[in-house]
Formats: C-alpha cells, structure tokens, sequence
C-alpha cells in the first residue's frame, strides 16, 4: 500500500497542476510544480515495484489518470512557456533600441 500510496500523491499533485494550468494561476502551478518533483523524486525504482496482485490493477488506473492529466498540463505549460518567451524577447529588443537610441 506504501507503494500505491505515493503514486497516488503524485496523481494529486499532477491533477492540481492541471487545475491550476487550467486556471490560468501560473504563480500556483509553479508551486505546485515543486511539490510535484519532490514526491516524483521520492517515487521506487520500476524495477523495485513491489505492489500487491490486489493493488495492481488499482495502481494502472491511478497511473493512466496521472499520464491524462500530465497530457493536459504539458500542452497548456508550453503555450505559456512560448509567451513568456515572446514577451521577454520584446523586452530584450526594446532595451536594445533604448540603448541604440537614447542619447
């Protein structure tokens, strides 16, 4: 159960990311975001799995939800991501043009 238990920490933090991705609460993701790499980090070894044939089927489905809802955060963080990006480059590109052309 031990083991089941912290994957289904993991479908938790992947299910409020998405929330907050939906959200459009970037400040939240973020945070989010750490909290999810510290419980994927804490995560077994595939090959130390020791799940119970009870627990088996109950850790697919936690996994396949997991995987769906990371299908909808990864799209919605690379729009952001490419924003962001674009307004730093204009940012970047003003500062060039102030220091071209201030006197």
């Amino acid at each position: 159960m031990v083991v089941l238990a912290k994957f289904i920490r993991l479908q938790q933090a992947v299910l409020a990311m998405q929330a907050a991705a939906e959200a459009q609460d970037w400040d939240r993701f973020v945070l989010l975001q750490e909290d999810y790499l510290q419980i994927a980090a804490d995560l077994p070894q595939q090959t130390a799995l020791a799940v119970s044939e009870s627990e088996q089927a109950q850790l697919a489905v936690v996994m396949q939800q997991t995987q769906a809802a990371l299908n909808v955060v990864l799209p919605l963080a690379q729009a952001r991501h490419a924003m962001l990006a674009g307004e730093l480059a204009g940012v970047h590109n003003a500062g060039k043009l102030n220091r071209t052309y201030q006197p």
